[in-house]
């Protein structure tokens, strides 16, 4: 998969900045009909401090970033501003409605964007607004409508996810233990939920 052969179609940029010290996760969700259902095409990027690369946290970061599924960052801690700077140069000639990150994680950020006129919002990591989210991308995956070019890092976040049920039978994205990241499983997920409320409320308007 070329991200270059997307750009027209509508997307969003969504982001699990959950720490500083360790891996962070962007990830550009593309959403395009065909034969009458949505397909999403997933392009994610990981940041990770110089630092945790070069003390081994992770026995793959090394050779994660070799290949290119990880991107380091100068340092002990992940400057947020290399990922909104970006989030600013990719932007130009794609069809982006919308930047979502969680406020209690990306608040500057997001408020940053704003100022600018971009179009970022608040996404918050509710139970609510992660639940429908969490099946929707189950169902995604076993109908064979979510497509990604084969990011390991990306890969290995998706297979730590543990769907933890409450008696209501909501689902949310959880790991099993500390070293087990999900960061981008959590932001592919806030991008499926804001395509999943965006389209309820295109349906439940009268206009």
């Amino acid at each position: 998969l070329d991200e270059a052969d997307f750009a027209a179609d509508e997307s969003v940029i969504a982001l699990d900045l959950a720490s500083k010290i360790d891996i962070a996760a962007k990830v550009n969700l593309y959403c395009r009909k065909i034969d009458g259902k949505d397909h999403y095409y997933v392009f994610p990027s990981f940041y990770l401090p110089r630092a945790a690369i070069e003390e081994e946290r992770h026995p793959m970061y090394r050779g994660w970033e070799m290949q290119g599924d990880l991107i380091a960052t100068a340092g002990e801690t992940i400057d947020f501003a290399v990922i909104e700077d970006e989030i600013r140069l990719e932007t130009p000639g794609r069809n982006i409605s919308a930047v979502v990150a969680d406020p209690w994680q990306a608040n500057y950020l997001i408020k940053n964007l704003q100022r600018d006129n971009f179009p970022a919002e608040d996404y918050r990591q509710t139970v609510g607004n992660m639940s429908e989210a969490t099946k929707t991308l189950d169902a995604l995956m076993r109908e064979q409508r979510i497509h990604h070019p084969g990011n390991a890092v990306l890969n290995w976040m998706i297979g730590n996810v543990v769907g933890h049920f409450d008696a209501k039978d909501n689902v949310y994205p959880r790991k099993e233990l500390p070293a087990n990241k999900i960061d981008g499983a959590v932001a592919l997920i806030m991008g499926i939920g804001w395509f999943v409320m965006n389209k309820e409320q295109q349906v439940a308007s009268p206009w």
